[in-house]
């Protein structure tokens, strides 16, 4: 069954493991036959997908080592780490430069609207990134993306520390994003090619950690930066992260995408005087193909009715990141402006989130062995719609943070109340960021970092426009007010994880990419 998987054989890097889940995932390894006719090499890999038989006699067939889900977990969880990292320096990049807008005023003599500028125009680039990087990597592999957006996202922003007009640093800051947005998608794709399903929570928790940890603990680093009086350095600090992992990932990132392995592995053969086999994914390709196919999927996916479990896990994880960034203006709204806290001290606040982020991890945990309980008892087999359980109450908790935090933000009540009301949201966005990621994995499979793409792109949509009137809108209505609205919004939210839990798998049937069972 196309999306499932063994649970009886569960542990990082068994062979036993990958061998079931290369019988029931036939998006990976399921043999394409390479001389049939077809429009294009697409639809040989939708078409492969659906076919539920394997032949041993195909050459392409990758076996043994040559398949990511054969590897071993100490290189599973290095590939992990390698992209985890470079997606925590492209988001720690988003909202590090919270805290400079005092000094992009004095600097730069501009408003403070154009000053938060540089917030919103990384967002620009983060948003619009996805859009390009999904569909490459898709096409030529998750290495060569990596490789490219890297050291491009090192260069933009050494520019931005030596930009001397706003003008310049806007401009580079939106090409910053757009090249470290190349990990929003690709890093969660490179996971699902080396981890079996029921395998990816833990490492999607890494990325999903990154995906929240950067942003948090952006303003906390870059806040001691601009105390000391030189706004320059949180660039230095980006690109010099930013040239590690270049490095790193040159020498120990491998290609994981299956497709890509099957048209080099096929290329192999060629070239040792084999047959003329040809991997489906080089077939055909014009430039209409990678137009058509490639570069418009993500943006279709998204605005497609028939892809309501995308739209669904887009809207949901958008709605958390821009909560995020409400914090990053609110802060020093609260923070500065009630309690007198200096741009350090207001980024060490955000403390409290990252352990409202901590705290998720036992409870991710507990629903990780729930599922393969579940998994066990259902044959082995299990559907991405268990993954929305532990979604079901991250808005309750969120309800609860925003009337907690808003209320308790006056003068008369110590700072530490209100810092505490932010770790159930904490909580509650890294568990639905986490859940989601899983289950838009699962869910598209070979399709997923053209999934996770749509995801990040829409996320990043609302990002660009929350610091434009975040302030304005706590400091109009006051801490109490803003926060409740923000409440209220997430519990006219609560009854839609329960709908895709009991009607996911109907509503799955309907999509054109998504698995149907």
């Amino acid at each position: 069954m196309a999306g499932t998987v063994d649970a009886r054989s569960i542990g990082p890097g068994r062979p036993e493991l990958a061998e079931q889940e290369r019988t029931n995932s036939t998006a990976h390894t399921t043999p394409m036959q390479s001389r049939r006719p077809s429009t294009t090499p697409d639809e040989d890999i939708e078409r492969h997908q659906e076919e539920k038989k394997t032949d041993d006699d195909d050459p392409l067939v990758l076996k043994g080592k040559e398949s990511p889900y054969n590897w071993s977990n100490r290189q599973k969880w290095l590939i992990t780490g390698l992209v985890g990292s470079v997606f925590f320096n492209t988001t720690m990049a988003s909202s590090i430069a919270t805290g400079a807008m005092e000094q992009y005023i004095d600097g730069f003599h501009v408003s403070k609207e154009v000053a938060v500028l540089s917030l919103s125009c990384y967002m620009i680039g983060f948003a619009l990134g996805p859009l390009l990087w999904s569909p490459l990597s898709e096409l030529y592999g998750r290495r060569p993306v990596f490789l490219i957006s890297t050291p491009c996202f090192m260069l933009f922003n050494l520019g931005c520390g030596f930009a001397q007009d706003m003008p310049t640093l806007l401009v580079l800051r939106v090409f910053a994003g757009l090249f470290g947005a190349c990990p929003q998608s690709a890093a969660g794709a490179t996971i699902s090619d080396v981890f079996a399903p029921i395998e990816r929570p833990w490492p999607m928790l890494v990325y999903s950690f990154c995906a929240f940890g950067g942003p948090v603990c952006g303003p906390w680093a870059g806040g001691f930066l601009y105390v000391s009086g030189n706004w320059r350095w949180i660039y230095y600090l980006l690109a010099i992260f930013a040239g590690l992992n270049t490095i790193l990932q040159a020498f120990l990132l491998p290609e994981t995408y299956t497709p890509v392995l099957r048209k080099n592995k096929a290329k192999r053969l060629r070239a040792q005087g084999y047959s003329h086999e040809q991997a489906p994914i080089e077939m055909h390709m014009t430039w209409h193909d990678i137009l058509t196919i490639y570069l418009v999927r993500p943006f279709s996916m998204l605005f497609s009715p028939r892809e309501l479990p995308l739209i669904y896990a887009a809207a949901w994880t958008g709605w958390a990141y821009a909560l995020l960034f409400i914090f990053f203006e609110a802060y020093p709204v609260i923070f500065s402006g009630i309690y007198g806290f200096n741009a350090g001290e207001t980024g060490l606040c955000f403390i409290a989130f990252g352990i409202g982020i901590c705290l998720s991890i036992p409870i991710v945990w507990y629903f990780n062995r729930m599922a393969r309980k579940v998994a066990l008892a259902n044959g082995g087999h299990i559907q991405p719609e268990i993954r929305l359980r532990m979604v079901a109450f991250t808005a309750p908790l969120m309800v609860l943070g925003f009337f907690w935090f808003g209320w308790t933000s006056r003068k008369e009540i110590h700072w530490i109340v209100p810092i505490l009301g932010t770790i159930p949201i904490g909580t509650a966005v890294l568990l639905s960021f986490n859940a989601l990621a899983v289950y838009v994995a699962q869910c598209y499979h070979i399709y997923a970092a053209s999934a996770l793409g749509a995801m990040a792109f829409s996320r990043c949509l609302v990002a660009v426009f929350m610091p434009l009137f975040a302030r304005q809108m706590f400091e109009g209505l006051g801490p109490g007010w803003a926060a409740s609205i923000l409440g209220f919004v997430s519990l006219v939210a609560i009854p839609v994880p329960f709908f895709f839990q009991r009607w996911g798998e109907d509503i799955r049937k309907h999509s054109k990419l998504a698995i149907s069972t």
